[in-house]
């Protein structure tokens, strides 16, 4: 029984302290906070965030609403109050999305109409309006393609294709009315997620339309304009790759229109008060993005260490800072953010309209990646076990890198200062466009980086979860100083 009770107190020693080799033993302030982050945690949130519940937290898809619901719900748990809209923890950042309006959709030639949804599909490009132009039918594929001199300029286009390659199908696309690939069953409308508030009123006119059309559509209306029954069929290409056009002499009438909904894009934003009663009004953020690629067609791209590792130690340090009994003294604003991959526009939304005085931060720590060993073409990712890269400390102060130095002897990463390149790739940077200094945690690029094999099978937790454990060391010294940051000249 001794030996059992003795095993189990090494087992959830180990579990807690996950520091590395010649890490220094942590102060007492700091200890029940660094002790609360557990591996078994991240490891069950880079699970969630990158699993089937939420197929890569694509932008504005179902999948990222999940998320978002689910870190709310543990930054309430941790004692965070919300920062977002309305009393919620949810900065909304304008999006919106849009389909054709199947009702109001069509292709017409004298008695014959191809309704949208149907006998026709749009997939993008449908404004409001109504438009006629030659049609132009092309039977082709394989490598094939047609001459440079003919063009569809404001033309409607017809594909009977298989296989058919890049070259032709911008040939068929470029500067066309609108190009419709012909297909044997219409996939579904589908909504395209666009940035800004949803529109008073459409676009007027028609532009850049792509879509489907049925093959039994497509031969009945290129019998009713006489089109040859050996162009208005999909191709043999028995006998190798070829590609032909006819265009018709008459012109066919087409009418779209569109539909909008609002789409769920939002920061997620809360806020631990710190404990002074003149310094918590005064902030230290820490934050991560949680979108990732989304699912693509049948495909996830399930974003484990880009960034369900980073946004998994935020909530470490959220239930760190929950867990100490010592409270900082400066609050901290817990932080995911939206639409990252889409070129860092939820930080950027944040900054240009924060949901707190932003004058009053004094610093802004950023976990982006943090759950892989760096691997490439000369290092092995055994050889990263315990490596981590340390960005842009010396930006805007360097002050940020001597208090990054400070709490990494409680953990003892291997620093590494060769990726500066990537210091404009994350969040971070909108932070310290408005002069706030910045440290960004990085482990590093790896075969899978945007690819569907980033998985949670390929994390090292424990890296992850002393990248947690550093981050809560760093936003806990920085929240207690009692000195600000000293600003690099110029910053």
């Amino acid at each position: 029984m001794k030996r059992f009770a003795w095993l189990l107190s090494v087992a959830l020693f180990s579990s807690a302290i996950a520091q590395y080799p010649g890490a220094q033993p942590v102060p007492s302030d700091y200890k029940a906070g660094f002790d609360a982050i557990l591996k078994e945690d991240i490891k069950k949130w880079i699970e969630y965030l990158a699993g089937p519940e939420c197929e890569g937290r694509g932008t504005g898809q179902p999948g990222y609403k999940k998320a978002a619901d689910y870190v709310a719900g543990y930054l309430q748990r941790f004692g965070a109050k919300p920062l977002g809209d309305n009393g919620s923890y949810f900065q909304h950042v304008p999006f919106f999305e849009a389909r054709a309006d199947n009702a109001k959709t069509f292709m017409a030639f004298n008695n014959l109409k191809l309704s949208a949804g149907r006998e026709i599909n749009v997939l993008s490009g449908a404004g409001m309006g109504e438009e006629e132009a030659e049609i132009v039918f092309v039977q082709g594929g394989g490598d094939a393609r047609l001459e440079p001199n003919e063009g569809f300029s404001g033309k409607i286009v017809i594909v009977f294709g298989k296989n058919v390659n890049p070259q032709l199908r911008r040939q068929t696309t470029f500067g066309s009315l609108a190009s419709f690939t012909v297909v044997e069953k219409l996939g579904e409308t589908t909504w395209t997620l666009a940035r800004g508030p949803i529109p008073d009123k459409p676009p007027t006119g028609i532009g850049a339309v792509r879509g489907e059309i049925t093959l039994e559509a497509a031969q009945r209306l290129a019998k009713a304009l006489g089109v040859p029954d050996s162009i208005a069929q999909m191709p043999d290409l028995s006998k190798g790759a070829f590609a032909n056009r006819f265009v018709a002499t008459e012109k066919v009438k087409i009418t779209t229109a569109s539909e909008f909904r609002a789409a769920f894009v939002a920061n997620v934003v809360g806020i631990i008060e710190g404990s002074d009663p003149e310094l918590k009004a005064e902030f230290v953020g820490v934050g991560a993005h949680l979108d990732h690629l989304g699912k693509r067609g049948n495909v996830v791209f399930w974003g484990a260490d880009d960034d369900a590792s980073g946004c998994a130690a935020v909530l470490g340090v959220a239930k760190g800072l929950h867990e100490n009994p010592n409270k900082p003294k400066r609050s901290v604003i817990l932080m995911f953010f939206a639409a990252e991959e889409a070129g860092l526009i939820g930080s950027r939304y944040l900054t240009d309209n924060p949901t707190f005085d932003l004058s009053k931060m004094t610093s802004e720590f950023q976990l982006d990646m943090v759950g892989r060993n760096e691997e490439n073409r000369t290092e092995k990712a055994s050889d990263n076990e315990d490596t981590i890269h340390l960005v842009g400390t010396r930006r805007v102060s360097n002050d940020i890198h001597d208090l990054m130095q400070e709490a990494n002897k409680y953990v003892n990463f291997k620093f590494e200062y060769d990726e500066e390149d990537v210091y404009g790739r994350s969040d971070h940077i909108n932070f310290a466009r408005k002069g706030i200094p910045i440290a960004f945690l990085f482990s590093g690029f790896h075969p899978d980086y945007h690819q569907p094999g980033d998985t949670v099978d390929k994390i090292n937790f424990d890296k992850a979860t002393n990248a947690s454990k550093l981050a809560y060391i760093a936003v806990s010294m920085s929240a207690n100083r009692t000195e600000p940051f000293k600003k690099i000249e110029g910053n």
